[in-house]
């Protein structure tokens, strides 16, 4: 096994920010059996001594001061910037981790191939027999000296020539927020407190909680958290089945303003059921996925909706539909929590009888009079409504009605 050591580095300004000291408390608190310490620039073993000299950027120093406490003692390394979630035992057991390899994850979005591996978290025995490799690599290196060559750099080149030294997790579980918006999951984690919608996160990891989630601080002062964009929020009603859940309703802002839209008396409906609805920005709208228990939007087939639908699915929430009804169709809407017109849960009604009731209903709408069958006659009647593009058809290999139309 690791040995259970876990190490951390600071270089920055004293005192240490809010965060940094947060996140180690929490560390400690989830690790209560591991020895634990911030190292400073004392810890640095003397043979990188005359590369270090040669570095200006604090994460560069960094590097190499985290490479000497692991060479000399052992154990685990992470950067300040990591908000841990599970204790340590739980990766060693979930890779089975026994010493002889370091342990390393990737990086979450990374397209660049030099920078696919972190070099935080890290994980290595003082006898580890890669660290001849790392040596070797360091040492030969030349100035100028760039941000990441001693980091994710580094890293990837030790594993390109000695793959086998290394165990490798994949990054959901120690980047499982982009980082466009992990500052507001964060804040949301830790506002919320119970963990409740830390369960968002496991979309990329089979469903088990991340291990950790890196913050992206780079030694920052503050974690300053992105302002809000949302269009309007509503309190849910402390008496509705719902009471305490969130709703996030997708809109555009066009859509919320437009008052023959349905979007305003859809929050009001959700906020009388409970929900508190936050209506976002289209564009906003995944960084509120989070914190919600369910997402309304219009359609949820194409374009920006679509991947919208679809993320917020991974992360288990479901996802109501809005969409015009059939007939007069300005002035009716449907929403279903399964989609929209032959994807949507009623479906399956099409299989039963008409309802005895249904000529009276579609009358209410129908723009002529309803005219009955000459003679009685069995079997379907085709009724063909789509546009060239429709959300309907998307599925069909027939795309244009007037097709459809000539076949028939």
């Amino acid at each position: 096994m690791i040995s259970e050591r876990l190490h951390f580095v600071w270089t920055g300004p004293e005192p240490m920010p809010a965060w940094a000291e947060a996140n180690l408390e929490r560390f400690r608190e989830l690790n209560p059996e591991f020895e634990v310490a911030v190292h400073g620039e004392d810890a640095l073993l003397p043979k990188y001594e005359p590369v270090y000299q040669q570095l200006t950027c604090a994460s560069s120093r960094s590097d190499l001061l985290r490479y000497s406490v692991l060479q000399r003692d052992g154990g685990w390394y992470f950067d300040l910037d990591f908000y841990p979630m599970r204790p340590l035992a739980d990766v060693a057991r979930a890779y089975e981790l026994s010493g002889d390899t370091m342990f390393i994850s990737r990086q979450a979005g990374q397209k660049n191939p030099k920078l696919v591996y972190a070099n935080a978290p890290l994980a290595a025995e003082a006898g580890w027999p890669g660290w001849e490799l790392v040596d070797e690599i360091i040492l030969s290196k030349k100035p100028p000296y760039g941000r990441t060559a001693f980091g994710p750099e580094l890293v990837g080149q030790a594993v390109r020539k000695r793959p086998r030294l290394f165990t490798i997790s994949d990054a959901p579980s120690f980047f499982p927020a982009a980082e466009a918006q992990v500052r507001r999951v964060w804040a949301a984690l830790t506002a919320a407190g119970d963990g409740r919608y830390a369960r968002r996160l496991c979309a990329g990891t089979g469903g088990q909680l991340p291990f950790a989630m890196h913050l992206w601080a780079n030694g920052s002062p503050e974690l300053p958290v992105p302002p809000r964009k949302v269009l309007a929020e509503f309190d849910g009603n402390p008496d509705g089945p719902f009471a305490g859940q969130r709703a996030c309703l997708a809109a555009l802002p066009i859509q919320w303003n437009d008052t023959t839209q349905p979007f305003k008396a859809i929050a009001q409906g959700l906020a009388a059921a409970g929900f508190s609805v936050v209506v976002a920005d289209l564009v906003d709208a995944p960084q509120e996925l989070v914190t919600s228990d369910l997402l309304a939007l219009w359609n949820g087939r194409k374009s920006t909706y679509g991947q919208l639908a679809a993320t917020a699915r991974r992360l288990g929430l479901p996802v109501p539909c809005i969409e015009h009804g059939f007939f007069d169709r300005r002035a009716h809407v449907q929403i279903d929590h399964e989609g929209i017109l032959h994807w949507a849960s009623w479906r399956r009604e099409l299989r039963n009888s008409a309802p005895a009731e249904g000529a009276e209903r579609l009358a209410r709408v129908w723009p002529r009079p309803l005219e009955p069958f000459r003679k009685r006659r069995d079997g379907h009647v085709l009724v063909i409504g789509q546009l060239r593009g429709d959300s309907q058809l998307a599925e069909s290999e027939i795309t244009i009605p007037a097709d459809l139309e000539r076949l028939v």
